[in-house]
């Protein structure tokens, strides 16, 4: 459904993933869980942002990169710096190589890395469609040639390249697929509208097959460090994925995970502030465990939570310093509003 120009699916989208993220730092055992989310949630968000991604020149693109993502990187990686006590514990014991340090990394790109991984991306597809990548048939040869990709930047030793350009390669071709979709479908369309019953069935049939195919097969994987066992099943779980999850966030709006995809950027840089604080106040309160006999629904638990202090920290930043992270106003530049370009 389409509200006020906004495609309110797409903040279902972002939300099942940001959720996601936050179950992966949780630092909470839920393997099955893992299981469940990790072949599609990273790869969902390139995708998502290939959607929204909307070609004006090469100016006029790089201008927006520029405020929407990589001026704002260098404000919260720099916010995120300045408000960390063990930074001023540093300064204070003479200690300026920490400092250094982290003013390096953030300079390098491996602060905030999916941030800097969607810059690069961004930058591949800008520069390509420049280049040759006009027609859909150029983009989906493009994508399936990058795909391949992924046996060249492999690795075991979880080292990647600044502004994880390698990890870059690979994700382009789910950027690209978004870009595709977006051209090939319009904006309203929704097969499953009047058959939501479809939708569950679809997840149930994705959970089948991704834990039976992750049990069966040594296919363990990590996006975010180039670590793959078995690439080509990954990539067929994340299309799976990727296909079956837009299909549901058709069908159902749930409030709370859309809150979650329209804050995707702050939650994606403040996630670990987040935990600390989530985790500060149950300790105070003598709570270690929110429910005890189940990892499972303390993990959730502990995300719920962890997501409404995300929630007070969105509110600030949209409200009184909208500008960390690119939008001039409340209004200007709102993510999922389909006359601009966005790209979390």
């Amino acid at each position: 459904m389409v509200t006020s120009n906004r495609l309110k699916w797409l903040d279902m989208v972002k939300g099942i993933c940001v959720f996601s993220v936050l179950l992966a730092h949780c630092g909470i055992e839920h393997n099955y869980l893992q299981l469940v989310y990790t072949p599609f949630f990273l790869v969902l968000f390139f995708f998502i942002s290939g959607y929204l991604f909307k070609e004006k020149g090469v100016k006029i693109s790089l201008r927006k990169l520029s405020h929407s993502l990589v001026i704002p990187y260098f404000l919260l990686c720099t916010f995120i710096i300045l408000i960390g006590i063990d930074n001023w514990q540093a300064i204070i014991n003479g200690n300026y190589s920490l400092i250094l340090n982290r003013f390096k990394r953030v300079l390098l790109g491996y602060d905030l890395w999916f941030i800097s991984c969607i810059i690069m991306v961004q930058l591949y597809y800008i520069f390509l469609s420049h280049l040759y990548m006009k027609s859909i048939r150029s983009k989906v040869i493009t994508a399936s040639i990058f795909l391949l990709s992924v046996y060249i930047i492999e690795n075991d030793n979880s080292h990647t390249l600044p502004y994880y350009c390698d990890i870059a390669l690979f994700a382009l071709p789910f950027f690209i697929a978004g870009n595709v979709v977006k051209e090939l479908l319009p904006n309203e369309w929704h097969p499953l509208q009047n058959k939501k019953w479809i939708s569950i069935v679809l997840i149930i049939i994705y959970l089948v097959i991704s834990l039976t195919m992750q049990h069966i097969f040594d296919m363990e994987f990590h996006f975010a460090y180039n670590y793959y066992k078995s690439p080509i099943l990954f990539i067929i779980l994340a299309c799976i994925g990727i296909i079956i999850i837009s299909l549901f966030s058709q069908s159902y709006q749930w409030h709370f995970i859309e809150k979650l995809g329209q804050n995707s950027l702050i939650i994606f840089a403040f996630n670990g502030k987040a935990h600390a604080i989530t985790t500060l106040v149950l300790n105070s309160l003598g709570i270690s465990k929110i429910i005890g006999f189940n990892s499972y629904l303390h993990a959730i638990a502990f995300c719920i939570l962890q997501s409404f202090v995300l929630f007070a920290i969105a509110y600030t930043i949209n409200n009184y310093v909208p500008f960390l992270i690119g939008k001039n106003n409340k209004k200007k530049y709102d993510e999922n509003i389909i006359t601009k370009p966005t790209y979390l």
